[in-house]
């Protein structure tokens, strides 16, 4: 039991001084709003974000559930948003296969048609 009472104000210590070196890193840089605005608190989201896929995998849902947006179209929209080089290699679109059969899609048209009635097919 001595050897950790003496050992907690060191710890303590050192917690603080970490916490706050890490605020006014935060603080300080120009390049990141949230860093700016929500300093030590951002690092948990971005730990969150980082085994966000195996929380996904095992407990809520698949990433290709679109609400509003998959994940991965999420992140290229981010990075073209902060005009990351190299963000532009991955083109919106989709994972399905879309050439299966049963696959369903809406065929747009420039110069659509009058529908005509079912009597007259």
């Amino acid at each position: 039991g001595g050897h950790i009472a003496e050992l907690l104000p060191v710890l303590l210590t050192g917690t603080t001084a970490g916490y706050w070196a890490l605020g006014l890193k935060d603080i300080g840089q120009k390049s990141h709003t949230l860093r700016r605005n929500f300093p030590v608190m951002i690092h948990f989201r971005y730990l969150l974000e980082g085994i966000r896929p195996e929380i996904q995998q095992y407990l809520i849902e698949d990433e290709q559930k679109m609400v509003p947006y998959s994940r991965a179209m999420r992140n290229t929209i981010y990075s073209r948003a902060k005009m990351k080089i190299g963000a532009d290699t991955h083109a919106l679109g989709t994972r399905r296969d879309v050439y299966s059969p049963g696959y369903e899609w809406a065929g747009h048209s420039m110069f659509p048609e009058p529908m005509c009635d079912l009597d007259e097919v």
